[in-house]
């Protein structure tokens, strides 16, 4: 694979900023469920059980 040098800087500094807030979101996310007392286990068990009914 090669590097593309043209790649704007501005292009790249947007990214690296869509990542940062990506990352705050998911962490403020996590800190509320940790807050209510829900983990993130007991919701992957739930939407595997809604899927499954929803196959039926």
């Amino acid at each position: 694979m090669e590097l593309d040098d043209n790649i704007s800087i501005l292009a790249l500094m947007t990214l690296r900023q869509v990542l940062h807030f990506a990352e705050d979101y998911l962490q403020v996310l996590q800190n509320k469920l940790k807050a209510c007392g829900v983990s993130i286990e007991k919701l992957d068990k739930r939407e595997s059980v809604e899927k499954g009914s929803d196959q039926e």
